[in-house]
């Protein structure tokens, strides 16, 4: 599974809070609006404008926030920036 997510030493060293999937996401899982396990959503996605890029990553944000109770402020906000076309702040980048 490759995410396109890039992580650099100083973040691995850092402590953060995670998110547990059990069963993990090779296990059978509830279907959700955009389709099943897709293998072909990664390549898809690339090719897709930017704001196709940009709503399918906020429909997801907002779907992870409200199954895993993620209702902090900080991540609100952030998730409101970024729907509003925005860039997030340093400081809102440091809050999350």
């Amino acid at each position: 599974m490759s995410t396109g997510a890039c992580l650099d030493g100083e973040w691995g060293d850092g402590t953060r809070q995670a998110i547990l999937v059990d069963p993990p996401l090779g296990a059978p899982f509830e279907r959700l609006r955009f389709g099943h396990a897709d293998p072909d959503l990664d390549a898809r996605l690339r090719r897709a404008p930017e704001a196709a890029r940009r709503a399918a990553l906020l429909l997801l944000a907002r779907h992870l926030a409200e199954r895993f109770a993620l209702d902090d402020p900080p991540i609100a906000a952030a998730i409101d920036e970024v729907a509003g076309g925005g860039l997030l702040g340093e400081e809102l980048r440091w809050d999350l």
